[in-house]
């Protein structure tokens, strides 16, 4: 499946040798069809070049040949000084197909006998049916049948408009269940209530407790932050074509390996007759590493023994998420009059991903410790002489996932909104502090210091302007952003410039990086002041 930003750190040295083998054994393949020295010839631009006569032969005329040679064992690595393409801009061959809406995604599939579904779910988490009269969805024009699966009733008609037609006719009255935390309020009360709680501990250095007895001051701050859908611009979608000897799925799924594995263990057919397709995906991050639409399309596939595209909605999509979990954060910091800052707490409450329908406590995880949860909070590069993090798990009914970031969306927020008090109530601006408590790394230093220079750091801005500073880094990349915003007199947020600097590493193509971080801030400005779910 892919996730995690791990691409590039865990695959570049195995992708580096794996080129040059190949490229060995091209050239290999070339002398033995010229008869002639390996020396005497060189790669260029996808082919083998005899440097003496200037023939040259295509990678792909050699393939066949070269896959009969044996696979060298030792080869030499280019210079990285001798690199051609390697950080160079290179743009995406499926950008044309994107902008002329010839690529293919999955709900572009379309097979002969196909039927089209639209599922209703129970709206309430952790509810379940009490009584359905779909009478009158039966009388809608192109209805073919409604079937009812594990998460809910299925319409299928023939045409989307009929099945969707259908489900809107359908009566359903739904028990709600026994969920305790029914609404934001009761979450938010559930969550302060937890944060009383001494929490599993994820780090402890020196003695928090009584440096902030020792403090000349001590300054408290606790941020809640909501719930938050993926809203990928796709809907979830599957095409499903269920026979008794093979099925066949096309579906945009992050997670191809557990999607198989998952059709498997639902029709009972062998590895080798599942067959997964992977189209574009219209937008992951995360959500699509949950199979969940897979299974639907399967299950009404096989009740049908037809080919199903199965279709949600964008308000499916909203209503029925994993979504990134709500969370409270308390933190504490104790500052000397001299400038000193000597202890930092930070208790997260939240839900845990890998502790709620995942798995369950306990596996080997001491004091029910989710260590993911206080990704980005455990490892605050700020360097204070004591510091301890806490994790307290607060999970409800509702289901929650992996999105962009994880975890660190959440803490590095309140990090780095702490780390402004700390410094307002310094008086220290909060660049120049941040700078003081980042000797000791380098990368953190170089990405805020450019932030600050080009986003003219300091200087006078319009009336009404402001500018905020953040930096982190997760999962490899280091990151510093200074947004300048202005408020109106309604108290109305516009954000007219944000300026990023992003040290990730080794860089394929600089264009690529410059289009992930152009992304995800416009992803989280969007979270930020538009996305809450409540």
């Amino acid at each position: 499946g892919t996730g995690g930003s791990s691409s590039i750190r865990t695959s570049w040295d195995k992708m580096r040798k794996a080129g040059a083998v190949a490229k060995d054994m091209l050239h290999e393949a070339a002398t033995i069809e010229w008869s002639v020295s390996k020396a005497d010839c060189f790669a260029e631009n996808g082919f083998i070049v005899h440097r003496l006569t200037g023939k040259k032969i295509s990678y792909g005329d050699l393939a066949h040949k070269a896959s009969m040679l044996d696979v060298p064992k030792n080869v030499q690595l280019k210079n990285p000084d001798t690199f051609r393409i390697i950080g160079t801009d290179i743009l995406r061959t499926d950008a044309p197909l994107k902008v002329n809406g010839t690529a293919q995604y999955a709900m572009d599939v379309n097979l002969p006998d196909m039927m089209y579904a639209f599922v209703e779910r129970c709206p309430y988490f952790g509810g379940k049916l009490k009584t359905v009269d779909d009478r009158d969805s039966k009388k809608v024009k192109g209805v073919l049948d409604i079937i009812e699966i594990e998460n809910g009733f299925a319409v299928v008609g023939t045409s989307t408009w009929a099945a969707l037609q259908g489900r809107k006719k359908l009566k359903i009255t739904w028990d709600k269940g026994s969920n305790k935390y029914p609404d934001s309020k009761s979450i938010s009360e559930f969550f302060k209530k937890r944060s009383r709680k001494r929490g599993a501990k994820g780090r402890n250095e020196g003695n928090v407790k009584k440096a902030l007895k020792d403090a000349d001051r001590v300054i408290e701050a606790a941020y809640e932050v909501p719930f938050q859908a993926h809203a990928t611009m796709e809907p979830m979608n599957c095409v499903v074509d269920y026979q008794s000897d093979q099925c066949q799925v096309w579906a945009p799924t992050q997670s191809p390996k557990d999607a198989k594995k998952r059709v498997r263990e639902m029709t009972g057919l062998s590895d080798e007759k599942v067959i997964i397709h992977v189209p574009f995906l219209g937008g992951g991050f995360g959500r699509r590493a949950f199979n969940d639409f897979i299974e639907e399309g399967v299950e009404v596939s096989m009740k049908l023994k037809k080919p199903v595209k199965l279709i949600w909605t964008r308000e499916d999509d909203m209503q029925h998420d994993y979504y990134r979990p709500a969370s409270r954060h308390v933190l504490k910091a104790g500052l000397m009059d001299n400038g000193e800052t000597i202890a930092w707490f930070h208790s997260v409450v939240a839900p845990s991903i890998f502790f709620g329908q995942m798995f369950k406590y306990p596996v080997p995880f001491k004091d029910k410790l989710d260590v993911v949860a206080l990704a980005g909070a455990k490892e605050v590069a700020y360097e204070i002489p004591n510091i301890r993090v806490e994790y307290t798990s607060a999970n409800t009914d509702i289901p929650v996932g992996w999105w962009r970031s994880v975890y660190d969306s959440q803490n590095a927020y309140a990090n780095e909104c702490f780390i402004d008090e700390l410094a307002n109530s310094l008086k220290i601006d909060p660049v120049d502090y941040r700078l003081r408590l980042l000797k000791q790394s380098p990368r953190h230093r170089a990405v805020l210091k450019r932030a600050a220079q080009e986003s003219d750091w300091g200087k006078p801005l319009k009336n009404n302007h402001y500018q905020g500073v953040s930096c982190h880094a997760s999962f490899g990349t280091y990151v510093a952003q200074i947004a300048e915003v202005s408020v109106n007199n309604e108290g109305s947020v516009h954000v007219h410039r944000v300026v990023c600097a992003v040290d990730c590493g080794q860089v394929v193509s600089p264009i690529t990086i410059k289009a992930q971080m152009e992304g995800s801030i416009v992803y989280g400005l969007s979270a930020t002041l538009n996305g809450e779910i409540t």
